[in-house]
């Protein structure tokens, strides 16, 4: 009789665990209940605190239920947000914000658009991207658009490192060496064309015209040519020493970059993606 009671006390023992402890399959993966948080740590054998909502068996779910509890980490599951970037701010300081931004908001989708200040004018007037980065709009461009500056950049003439004029001043280079401006529709060639006038370089003809990264570091690194263009676009080739800077001490040649937009309901993520902007553009010197 003993051994009967015994015998019922550890059948029952083992009852109340079973009700207590979940079965052993699903004990492997605790999924917290945020699906985005769980994407970003992937999953682990060890069970983890979950958030306040509660937690979620994971591990012992069909391979859809799985892929509908992943779904808002997806890019694009939390909607589409369309960039207009210009190229001063396309090799260094979107890329920050851009990859900030996808630590907070994986499910966003950014959808980058590169180009002139005309061209990039044109697709934000017509709706066709919601965010425009960049410099300030001229006053005949702000109607109906809002603008939230960033930071401060200057307009600076460089050379290849080792070039034959350097350390000369600016006025004697420029009347020796090939000429590359910003293209008559950039925003900053007024200012060039204003400090060409003020040394005495009125109408100077370019070699050519750009504010291409690409093409104008091409020709300064094979030729003499010297080249008038914002400095958020040549910083990592003057910062790696590739490219020189011929003083110009003109304040002038300095203006506004930031974020311009439609003043109209704004996409999921917008504010957040604005947010980071001004968050790395606080102290940002190109």
């Amino acid at each position: 009789m003993a051994d009967g009671d015994a015998e019922d006390r550890a059948e029952a023992k083992a009852d109340d665990r079973a009700h207590d402890e979940p079965p052993d399959q699903f004990r492997h993966v605790i999924l917290p209940v945020d699906p985005c948080a769980s994407c970003r740590s992937g999953p682990t054998t060890k069970p983890r605190s979950g958030s306040l909502a509660g937690t979620c068996v994971f591990r012992r779910l069909s391979v859809p239920t799985r892929a509908l509890l992943l779904q808002p980490c997806r890019p694009g599951a939390g909607g589409t947000i369309r960039v207009g970037v210009l190229p001063t701010v396309a090799t260094r300081f979107f890329p920050l914000v851009v990859l900030r931004f996808r630590t907070l908001r994986p499910d966003v989708r950014l959808a980058v658009e590169t180009g002139p200040h005309f061209y990039l004018m044109r697709l934000l007037r017509e709706g066709d991207i919601d965010l425009m980065v960049g410099r300030l709009p001229g006053a005949s461009e702000i109607a109906g658009l809002t603008f939230d500056h960033l930071y401060e950049e200057e307009v600076v003439l460089v050379a290849r490192a080792g070039h034959p004029l350097a350390g000369r001043a600016a006025a004697e280079v420029l009347g020796h060496a090939p000429l590359i401006l910003p293209p008559e529709t950039a925003l900053i060639r007024r200012q060039v064309d204003d400090y060409l006038a003020s040394v005495g370089f009125a109408g100077q003809s370019p070699a050519v015209e750009t504010a291409s990264l690409a093409l104008g570091r091409g020709i300064c690194l094979a030729s003499d040519a010297v080249w008038f263009i914002s400095r958020g676009v040549v910083a990592e080739e003057l910062e790696r020493g590739v490219l020189t800077v011929f003083p110009l001490g003109a304040r002038f040649l300095s203006g506004a970059v930031g974020l311009t937009r439609r003043q109209v309901a704004s996409p999921a993520g917008l504010a957040t993606l604005e947010e980071v902007a001004r968050q790395i553009g606080q102290g940002w010197a190109p």
